[in-house]
């Protein structure tokens, strides 16, 4: 199954989105705490107000900066940041989006090692490919429901059958030199889970 991805070697903790290592941030408490105490008060509206578009301006920086580094760890980084900013002021959709550029990128090193790779799908790429898929978990959580944004909702769906079905292929393609072996059957069930899970994703798109 997805969830026993957790089980294999070098997979524990690639999933949960927010909950990952080097998605916190001692500023975005201190933020959280000054938007409530702000906002406790009709004097402090308009400083809170300020606050939020600082933050949110804040978080377009960080998501341009990303852009421009290209498939890079500190790519990766300047998205994370920009995550934590838009979620420390309740930016859903905007959080969706950057934990979409990372899933992305994820899913390209997944896809990239793979490629790189004489000796079949390694824990690496397993890892990148595990870790791709909690991001579009967390990114799913973050839109809620269509009508919240519907263009970011489908944005969303899409990166994750992707993200699902190349995880899949590689998978299936790796199989196919490991007949009998160990984990052949944990793979192939791992294949028709992910394969399932792209086909309800897509499927969702399309019922409107």
């Amino acid at each position: 199954s997805l969830q026993g991805l957790l089980s294999l070697p070098g997979m524990q903790g690639v999933f949960g989105g927010g909950s990952q290592p080097g998605m916190q941030s001692p500023m975005t408490p201190r933020l959280r705490r000054a938007l409530r105490n702000l906002g406790s008060g009709p004097s402090g509206a308009p400083l809170q107000q300020a606050l939020v578009a600082a933050t949110r301006r804040l978080g377009n920086a960080l998501n341009e900066i990303g852009k421009g580094m290209g498939a890079s760890g500190d790519a990766e980084a300047s998205w994370r940041q920009g995550a934590l900013e838009f979620s420390a002021v309740g930016d859903g959709a905007n959080e969706a989006l950057l934990r979409c550029n990372i899933a992305q990128l994820l899913r390209q090193r997944g896809e990239a090692g793979r490629t790189a790779s004489a000796g079949g799908l390694g824990v690496r790429e397993r890892e990148a490919y595990a870790a791709a898929i909690g991001m579009c978990e967390a990114g799913l959580g973050c839109v809620g429901n269509r009508r919240m944004a519907p263009q970011v909702w489908a944005l969303v769906h899409a990166e994750f059958a992707r993200t699902a079905q190349g995880f899949a292929a590689d998978l299936q393609t790796d199989m196919c030199s490991r007949r009998g072996q160990a984990g052949f059957r944990e793979d192939g069930q791992l294949v028709v889970d992910l394969l399932l899970r792209a086909i309800a994703l897509l499927a969702s798109i399309g019922d409107t």
